[in-house]
C-alpha cells in the first residue's frame, strides 16, 4: 500500500516546482531586454520557443542583473546577450568596456619594449609631462611634432632627436611619453638602456656570437629605436663599430627614425668615440658621428626629477 506522507510530500515538492519555474517565467518575461529580443524576432510570451528556452533566458537576466549590481558574474569581462540558435534561444558572451580598455592597455604596453629600463616607464604621458623649462618644453614640442606627422605618414623616411642633458631632467621620461603615445595608433618603440646592453653583449663575448648577433639584428631592426644614455658606456672599437656602428648603418640605409638620450652633446659623444684602448681613432668616430647627427639635437635643462636617498 502506498506511503501516504510520501505521496503528499511528492505532490508538494511537484507543487513548489511548478510555483518556482512559474516564478522565473514571470521575472524573465518581465525583463526589457527579454521584450526587446522576442519582438525583435517576433516570438510570443507563449512560443514553446520561450519554454524551451527558459534556462538560458534566465541566465540572461541574472548575469544581467548582478552585473547592475556590481556582484560577481560568470564571466566578468563580458557582456551576456541574446541570439537564436536554431530552434531556441541560447546566451552568448561578448566583450564589454571594461574587456576592451584592459585590452587596449595590454595591447599598448605590448608594443613599447623597455630593455634595461624601469617599467615605471610605462606611466609616462605626453600630456602630463613637468615642463619646468623653455628648453624642455622645446623638446616636448620637437617630440609632440614627430608623433603627428608620423602617425599620419609612417613610411616616410625620417630622422629622429637627440636629447642631451645633466642628469635627471627627464629625457628618458619624455621618450618613453612619446613612445606610449606612437602605441596608441599601432606603432611600436623599443627603449633600450645601451650602456646596459653593451655590457650583456660583452657578458656574451666569445661564448655565444650567436645570441649578440640576434640581440643586435632585433634592436636595429625597432621600427622606432630610442638609445638611451649613449656615451655612458665603456668606448672600444669593437663596441663602436661592431655594435652601434652595425645598429645605425642599418636604420640609416632603411630610414627608421632613431632617438637618443645622452649627458653629451655632438661634439663631446663624437669625442667619447674617437678615444679608447685601441687609441685615438678621429674618422671612424667622425664616420659614426655623421648617422647619429641625422638626428635633430636638443638639449634639456630642468629640474632633477630622480629621488634621492640618504
Amino acid at each position: 500500500m502506498e506511503n501516504i506522507g510520501e505521496a503528499m510530500q511528492e505532490t508538494m515538492q511537484r507543487g513548489n516546482l511548478y510555483s518556482q519555474l512559474t516564478n522565473i517565467r514571470q521575472t524573465v518575461l518581465n525583463d526589457d531586454s527579454v521584450q526587446a529580443f522576442l519582438a525583435q524576432e517576433n516570438i510570443g510570451t507563449n512560443d514553446p520557443i520561450v519554454t524551451k528556452s527558459l534556462s538560458k533566458l534566465y541566465e540572461f537576466v541574472r548575469e544581467k542583473e548582478k552585473m547592475a549590481k556590481g556582484e560577481p558574474t560568470k564571466f566578468p569581462l563580458y557582456t551576456p546577450k541574446l541570439i537564436m540558435n536554431y530552434h531556441y534561444i541560447d546566451v552568448v558572451y561578448v566583450p564589454n568596456k571594461k574587456y576592451k580598455d584592459q585590452k587596449l592597455t595590454y595591447d599598448k604596453q605590448r608594443r613599447v619594449d623597455l630593455i634595461y629600463l624601469p617599467k615605471e616607464l610605462r606611466k609616462a604621458s605626453l600630456r602630463h609631462l613637468e615642463i619646468d623649462s623653455k628648453s624642455k618644453k622645446e623638446a616636448v614640442d620637437a617630440v609632440s611634432e614627430f608623433v603627428m606627422d608620423y602617425v599620419d605618414s609612417p613610411q616616410k623616411p625620417t630622422g629622429g632627436l637627440y636629447l642631451h642633458g645633466p642628469f635627471g631632467v627627464g629625457k628618458t621620461h619624455l621618450m618613453a611619453a612619446m613612445a606610449i603615445e606612437l602605441a596608441k595608433d599601432g606603432h611600436r618603440t623599443t627603449l633600450i638602456h645601451f650602456p646596459e646592453f653593451v655590457e650583456r653583449l660583452k657578458g656574451n663575448f666569445g661564448d655565444n656570437n650567436n645570441v649578440n648577433g640576434k640581440r643586435i639584428d632585433d634592436i636595429k631592426q625597432a621600427e622606432i629605436l630610442v638609445l638611451d644614455d649613449i656615451g655612458a658606456e665603456t668606448n672600444s672599437a669593437w663596441m663602436r663599430d661592431g655594435v652601434l656602428g652595425i645598429i645605425m648603418q642599418f636604420r640609416m640605409d632603411e630610414g627608421l627614425p632613431t632617438f637618443f638620450t645622452s649627458n653629451l652633446n655632438f661634439n663631446e659623444l663624437e669625442e667619447h668615440f674617437a678615444e679608447s684602448k685601441d687609441g685615438r681613432e678621429e674618422v671612424k668616430a667622425r664616420r659614426l658621428m655623421q648617422r647619429v647627427r641625422l638626428s635633430e639635437a636638443f638639449f634639456v635643462n630642468g629640474g632633477n626629477r630622480r629621488r634621492t636617498y640618504n
